[in-house]
């Protein structure tokens, strides 16, 4: 119902003007090829460094939190844990915790020696990696 009421809306209240035919940005003169629409998929790290920054990163974030969704059951099935909510709550909060304790230290180390935050952010996200690629071994 909301749905079709924000599209009368737009109807109603959306005055768009039309390109004209004979204008060269007209896409009735330019046929969408497929390399056009492969194209569009495309954003240049060049060109637009920091949105592919924020979206490359934005994508790990979201698929480790999917994959931290499914490690119950990893713990359950695969390493047969006794009490795998149990683990789970204590990794978390260890995670958490240690996360916690170490921004302050290093945040004054890296303001201290001037080099920016990035290098500690890939470092502490290749740290995090190794250690979840090690949880596969544990049994």
């Amino acid at each position: 119902c909301l749905t079709a009421g924000c599209v009368v809306l737009t109807y109603l209240f959306a005055n768009e003007r039309p390109l004209p035919i004979d204008s060269e940005q007209s896409a009735v003169n330019k046929p969408i090829t497929w390399n056009d629409f492969k194209d569009s998929f495309w954003i240049s790290p060049s060109e637009h460094h920091d949105f592919f920054y924020v979206t490359i990163s934005r994508t790990f974030y979201y698929m480790g939190g999917s994959v931290q969704a499914f490690f119950l059951y990893y713990l359950r099935d695969v390493i047969h844990v006794d009490d795998p909510e149990g683990g789970v709550s204590l990794l978390a909060v260890l995670g958490q915790g240690f996360g916690a304790f170490m921004t302050v230290p290093v945040g004054i180390l890296s303001d201290y020696l001037g080099n920016g935050r990035k290098p500690y952010v890939f470092t502490s996200c290749f740290v995090l990696s190794v250690c979840n690629f090690l949880l596969l071994f544990s049994r």
